[in-house]
């Protein structure tokens, strides 16, 4: 296909490439001697070399482990015959990174053991994100952290990529909030204000439904309104578009302590039990629309937990990237007791 490109075309894809490659991190980049490395995914002997040479004592993997399946088995057996700390952090290098993975980020990177080891594919993007946030939760200056993130972009020549659009997000942010940008601000902003534009989203319902019996149906009504930055594609079938649903998990004998850590926990196994707005059209940017989610009641009594959320099918649900879903408990009733007739005499 490269044949049939203009020359000019040709010439502008053969410079991004080449500074992909250049960029490409065959060996760790020292970002603090000592203390923290980045690098990209360890292939052959690399990862017990590099545990040995750099004393590695914990390892931050920032790639979906599905994709590279090998690669990842190999590092983790690595890890293990090492007794070294492993967290495993799935970002995308495409898209920005979602909101709970920052947080698991901020809560469990600062108890790792080090020198430290982030690496994504290729050690030129996500990992870079990696270095930005390590350094602010360590209270390194802002211009230095961020560095990081926005030298990588000025190298392959690239505006607005993912992880530069969290960094500049949080310096505006600060800016607008009239804060330094320091370890306490990046807390403050990933659990208060973060939200990719693309999805972020307004529920308004009335109080969502607490009891239901057995198998009967549940109806909530809900108003959304699109308040990102592009319009919603509705359609009418089950393979895209983008549309309201609720997912259960349960039942439980006693409610979890924090709702919230319980749905993201990817552990914790829920269902699809409706989906709403499967219909042919749009929701334009700052519009709204009615929808009512219907669903059976679980044939199981018991408490439930709830999450009403948008997704777009095939992609993600918009919790995954931005705000949490609204969460609420159903209690369900065993079934009434079917009547018994009187016996004869």
């Amino acid at each position: 296909m490269l044949q049939f490109l203009p020359v000019e075309r040709k010439i502008s894809l053969g410079v991004f490439l080449l500074g992909l490659f250049s960029c490409a991190v065959i060996t760790p980049r020292t970002v603090v001697p000592g203390h923290l490395y980045l690098s990209g995914q360890p292939r052959g002997g690399q990862c017990e070399r590099w545990i040995r040479d750099l004393g590695i004592r914990s390892i931050v993997s920032l790639r979906d482990p599905a994709k590279g399946s090998a690669d990842h088995l190999a590092e983790k057996a690595c890890t293990d015959r090492a007794g070294i700390m492993r967290l495993d952090l799935p970002f995308m290098a495409s898209t920005d990174p979602p909101r709970h993975m920052l947080e698991r980020y901020i809560r469990r990177f600062p108890s790792l053991p080090e020198p430290i080891l982030i690496h994504c594919h290729s050690g030129i993007d996500r990992s870079s994100l990696g270095a930005f946030l390590a350094l602010m939760l360590w209270d390194r200056p802002f211009d230095e952290a961020a560095s990081w993130v926005r030298d990588f972009g000025k190298r392959l020549r690239l505006k607005g990529n993912p992880q530069r659009r969290f960094v500049d997000g949080f310096e505006a942010w600060c800016v607008n909030e009239g804060r330094p940008p320091d370890r306490a601000a990046l807390v403050d902003y990933v659990e208060r204000a973060y939200c990719p534009e693309e999805f972020r989203f307004a529920l308004e319902a009335g109080e969502p439904p607490a009891e239901a019996t057995a198998s009967d149906p549940v109806r909530h009504p809900v108003r959304v309104t699109n308040t990102g930055s592009r319009p919603w594609v509705l359609s009418a079938g089950p393979e895209r578009g983008i549309r309201l649903g609720v997912r259960l998990y349960g039942p439980f004998i006693g409610p979890p302590a924090d709702p919230e850590d319980y749905y993201y926990d990817h552990r914790n196994e829920g269902w699809d039990a409706c989906r709403a707005g499967m219909e042919e059209g749009g929701v334009a940017v700052g519009a709204s629309r009615d929808w009512t989610l219907v669903f059976a009641a679980p044939a199981a009594p018991g408490l439930y937990l709830m999450a009403v959320d948008m997704v777009e099918e095939h992609r993600a649900w918009f919790s995954d990237y931005g705000r949490p879903p609204r969460l609420s408990f159903l209690r369900v009733a065993p079934p009434a007791a079917p009547d018994t007739p009187p016996l004869l005499p």
